[in-house]
């Protein structure tokens, strides 16, 4: 869990900053009440292998009653290379599908303003890391330039919400700012530019 200065005084805000990142959160490092998760009937969704945990877990952010934050804990970290995370296909955007089950989870809770946050904001940047991660994951440029291209993609891609992300919170924020400004003048360019992200990985971990 991404360590936090100050407190959240309601779920919702809690929510919204665990969908951008903020703090990151991990199910390795929580412990949760059984009751919360059967009274509410919780589980993974079948067959989805990209952020199923985010939205099990902004299911459990709402439905608890509080969340306690210990800024200590032992975490195993292990890394996976034949993680979906690491797939150059279209199984990536199973993580815009999450975002909007969660829209329509919400909505069907009445809370409706929550399910526009997540549509007006959040949904760009799940969009804006798919097409990142695919550029990482050494898909065909081809490819890569075509889905781009595609109208709704691209009606995303230029939502402003990626742009006015806090700059403050962490480096992940902070690259998705200058990947939205550089997809704007030049895609090959980003294309690049996250090809080379890729093999600075490889080469030196991370």
């Amino acid at each position: 869990m991404g360590k936090l200065n100050d407190g959240y005084q309601d779920r919702l805000s809690l929510i919204g900053d665990f969908l951008k990142f903020k703090p990151f959160v991990h199910l390795g490092c929580m412990l949760v009440r059984r009751g919360v998760i059967e009274s509410h009937s919780l589980r993974f969704t079948k067959g989805i292998k990209i952020a199923e945990d985010v939205e099990f877990i902004a299911k459990l952010f709402y439905h608890s009653r509080s969340v306690c934050y210990v800024d200590k804990f032992v975490y195993n970290w292990i890394r996976r290379p034949q993680s979906e995370t690491k797939a150059r296909s279209l199984v990536m955007f199973q993580h815009i599908a999450v975002m909007r089950r969660l829209v329509n989870y919400f909505k069907g809770l009445g809370e409706f303003e929550l399910a526009r946050f997540i549509e007006e904001q959040i949904l760009p940047i799940a969009f804006a890391q798919v097409v990142g991660i695919l550029a990482c994951n050494r898909l065909n440029y081809k490819n890569w330039t075509r889905m781009i291209e595609h109208p709704i993609i691209k009606s995303y891609l230029s939502k402003p919400s990626i742009k006015y992300l806090d700059l403050s919170k962490s480096h992940f924020h902070r690259q998705m700012v200058v990947a939205h400004e550089i997809i704007r003048l030049s895609p090959p360019l980003l294309y690049l530019l996250l090809r080379g992200v890729r093999k600075y990985y490889k080469i030196f971990g991370g």
